[in-house]
């Protein structure tokens, strides 16, 4: 289906269309695990993305390619393209999307093991979550701050951030 939108966009020469389709085409990849396509798919999203201008669009394709490559192990280059995104989403009024981007970045510092910037990030991420007040967003937070808090020794608080986010991953039917 993706694939006709996709066919159907170039017919049309909607360069905005055709860049969600290789998006949605990166994502499809992804979630079937296999990298070296969805990133393949996600560059030329990106790409296309940059030709029409900055937005929403272009910042959720900077930060799909970054996950593809954090997932791929290249977590600097990962870190490059979520720190576009992140610049992207501070012009823009989707506090969502932006809490989402934060979260993903994080986990990248996680893997760099950048741990100074993990507190920086968490600390920014906590003013979006508070405003927001979803809980989707609580849950990634509460998870990741938990998370943290057991690489401190901080087990008592860990615990307890981890079990809110687990009632909130079950409360909004998120297994993941």
């Amino acid at each position: 289906a993706i694939r006709a939108y996709l066919a159907t966009a170039e017919e049309l020469q909607l360069p905005e269309e055709i860049g969600a389709a290789y998006n949605y085409l990166g994502y499809c990849f992804t979630a079937m695990e296999d990298l070296p396509n969805a990133l393949a798919w996600s560059r030329k999203a990106m790409e296309t993305r940059r030709s029409v201008g900055d937005g929403i669009d272009l910042a959720n394709a900077y930060i799909g390619l970054g996950n593809i490559l954090d997932e791929m192990g290249q977590h600097d280059s990962a870190f490059h393209y979520m720190q576009r995104s992140l610049a992207l989403h501070r012009t823009l009024d989707r506090p969502d999307n932006h809490a989402a981007a934060y979260f993903s970045t994080i986990e990248t510092l996680r893997h760099l093991g950048w741990s100074d910037s993990v507190d920086v990030f968490l600390a920014r991420v906590a003013v979006l979550v508070g405003q927001l007040d979803r809980p989707r967003s609580n849950m990634h937070y509460f998870n990741l701050l938990g998370q943290r808090e057991l690489e401190l020794g901080h087990s008592t608080l860990a615990i307890a951030h981890l079990l809110q986010a687990d009632t909130l991953a079950v409360a909004i039917e998120d297994h993941r």
